[in-house]
């Protein structure tokens, strides 16, 4: 980041952790049953820029009430106009700030054979409980944008603290999964 702003860009930093727990990389292949995002060289949980940028999109679209020139300024034209246009904003990984907190977390489908296309939802069926990994609570992350220009990143700055606070990011935010308490310092 410093490497950035040492060629002029400006750099906000954001740094948050979920208000309970959070998962990301939850459908991607894995040796376990149930998959999670590590870094691949160095191990560590994080969080990628693509989730976060179209995290912060869609809180521009649904709630910030963005018009389709200040959508386009920050993210780019979208893949319809053909345009080969970048957005003016970057986002970058978010990562741990010191050792992430790991925490055992459970799904317990009931309806397996319903899920499986063979049979109809009964109550006779078994749950089968499916172990994942979850991030926890006093994991704090740090999330960076960068942009040449102050007032796009400000945009841009603040869609991403609305998906963070409100939308949530990753796995099962409709559970309560990815919601963070952000802090700007």
């Amino acid at each position: 980041l410093k490497g950035f702003e040492g060629q002029g860009f400006k750099v906000k930093r954001l740094w948050a952790h979920p208000k309970w727990r959070a998962i990301f990389g939850l459908g991607g292949a894995s040796p376990l049953e149930v998959s999670f995002t590590f870094h691949k060289p160095l191990g560590f949980p994080f969080i990628p820029a693509s989730g976060l940028k179209g995290a912060a999109r869609a809180y521009a679209e649904l709630v910030g009430n963005a018009s389709e020139t200040e959508i386009a300024e920050v993210f780019g034209p979208e893949p319809k106009a053909r345009k080969h246009d970048q957005g003016r904003v970057i986002f970058f990984d978010a990562t741990p700030v010191g050792p992430p907190q790991l925490e055992g977390d459970v799904m317990n489908p009931h309806y397996g054979p319903y899920y499986q296309g063979k049979e109809p939802p009964a109550d006779y069926h078994d749950p089968v409980p499916i172990p994942f990994v979850s991030v926890g609570s006093k994991s704090l992350f740090l999330f960076a944008l960068a942009s040449s220009e102050e007032r796009v990143l400000s945009k841009a700055t603040k869609w991403l603290k609305g998906a963070l606070a409100e939308l949530g990011i990753g796995a099962k935010t409709s559970a309560g999964y990815g919601v963070f308490k952000v802090e700007e310092s």
